[in-house]
């Protein structure tokens, strides 16, 4: 859905993409789209923690962590790990797996 065909009071509540952005308001629209994920990326977590919860399985949330530099862990895209983050996301995943570190 996109913004100018929904309600003003609704508007940032989603992200429209038509054609090439004009230079100037890329920053706004990639930040605008980064809310939007981050907000689809926090329900789905509290989600799968909940459900690891009721199913007594260790759950290692590595979308809302502050034990890295968010400049350093994400791609250039901004939306997906980079190299750095891979490796702490398996860094992550083999102390829970060999040290039963539950997050």
């Amino acid at each position: 859905m996109f913004a100018d065909e929904i309600g003003r009071s609704r508007r940032a509540d989603y992200v429209g993409w038509r054609g090439r952005p004009v230079e100037r308001h890329y920053s706004a629209a990639r930040r605008a789209l980064r809310r939007d994920i981050e907000r689809r990326i926090s329900a789905q977590t509290a989600m799968s923690r909940r459900l690891c919860e009721t199913r007594d399985i260790a759950f290692l949330d590595l979308t809302h962590t502050d034990k890295v530099d968010p400049k350093r862990f994400w791609a250039v895209d901004g939306f997906h790990p980079g190299t750095f983050g891979y490796v702490v996301m398996a860094d992550a995943i083999m102390h829970l797996l060999f040290d039963g570190a539950k997050e």
